[in-house]
């Protein structure tokens, strides 16, 4: 290979190393992109959910405070019978 041929094959490879370096780039900020919008989904969805529970856990809490203030009511009734 001679001395003009040589340098055209380096500058066609630094060229093409620019383009690939350009590509992953542009790949990079894509994957960015992605991983911006699952985490934004998973922080909506994590957000629902935690929302959820607190709803149920407030609802299962009502259940046995009433649950236990009507046991409650009723030992005191058998109590009082067998006091009287």
């Amino acid at each position: 290979m001679n001395a003009p041929e040589d340098q055209q094959s380096r500058n066609a490879l630094a060229d093409h190393n620019r383009h690939t370096g350009l590509l992953f780039q542009g790949l990079a900020c894509e994957v960015h992109l992605v991983f911006e919008g699952l985490k934004l989904r998973l922080d909506q969805l994590h957000r629902e959910r935690r929302s959820y529970l607190d709803q149920q856990f407030s609802e299962l809490r009502a259940i046995i405070v009433e649950a236990y203030a009507d046991l409650n009511e009723r030992v005191e009734r058998l109590e009082q019978r067998r006091d009287t």
